[in-house]
């Protein structure tokens, strides 16, 4: 995972799955096995759903819920922050799970799970904030591409977006081929391309896409294009590429077409 990941948004129940599509992005791109993504996207879901429910009271507009990853020496971790009330999970008893059905009490699982599934936890409550810091060992940190003549970023999931400009002809098509392939070498395997400071492509230009494309498929990967000037779309038209690529007018429109 090549830098740190944020995510904020209100403290209410429908916005949680967000919340897990988030860190089982990121825990991915650690390097974690299916088995310790699971783990890491469980333990946000439970206590995201606490911080809710006993934080907030399931109230709306009650607060919010930020979300960070990273991975130090080899260890994926996922900080949760809120707003609510202090409350301190390590107080809590470990839950007897041998007692009868008819003795169980509903509810309290959450916490034991979250102990059961990573390897540390720490809790703290400063400057008005609930922070819970959440440790998977095991991550193997996928190495940032390599550098390329095109600005690159990375979205919060994990999503690349590469940004060429200029003209895309015979020498700097082949440059474009290189940037991709240095994103899919690195892990990448859902890609934007920028076209909104292109205004020239030709043949070269259109092989590089094409390449990357077959790359990406090969992985199960996806590629879309967005933001292109009227010439530069009526090349892909003419060439017939436009019913080969997915080609929106913005990043978001571009986004939703690759999305999972």
């Amino acid at each position: 995972m090549p830098e740190e990941r944020r995510l904020s948004l209100p403290a209410v129940l429908q916005r949680i799955p967000e919340a897990c599509e988030f860190v089982n992005k990121a825990a991915g791109l650690s390097g974690l096995d299916e088995q310790s993504v699971y783990h890491c996207e469980m333990s946000v879901d439970e206590w995201c759903t606490n911080v809710v429910e006993h934080g907030f009271g399931g109230q709306p507009n009650a607060g919010h819920i930020e979300i960070s990853c990273e991975v130090k020496d080899h260890t994926f971790v996922i900080t949760v922050r809120d707003d609510g009330p202090p409350f301190d999970p390590t107080s809590l008893p470990e839950p007897n799970r041998v007692t009868s059905l008819e003795e169980r009490r509903p509810g309290g699982l959450g916490w034991f799970f979250i102990q059961k599934f990573m390897n540390r936890v720490e809790y703290t409550y400063a400057d008005g904030f609930n922070q819970l810091r959440m440790y998977k060992e095991g991550a193997r940190p996928i190495p940032e591409a390599t550098p390329s003549p095109y600005p690159a970023h990375t979205l919060p999931n994990g999503v690349r977006v590469v940004s060429p400009n200029g003209r895309l002809d015979s020498l700097h098509g082949r440059q474009l081929e290189m940037a991709l392939n240095a994103q899919i070498d690195a892990g990448f395997t859902r890609v934007l391309v920028a076209f909104e400071a292109v205004n020239y492509i030709s043949s070269t230009g259109l092989k590089a896409l094409l390449t990357a494309m077959r790359r990406l498929q090969e992985r199960n990967g996806q590629i879309a294009l967005y933001g292109m000037s009227a010439r530069v779309r009526e090349v892909f038209e003419i060439s017939g590429f436009d019913a080969v690529f997915p080609i929106a007018a913005s990043a978001d429109e571009a986004l939703a077409l690759i999305r999972e």
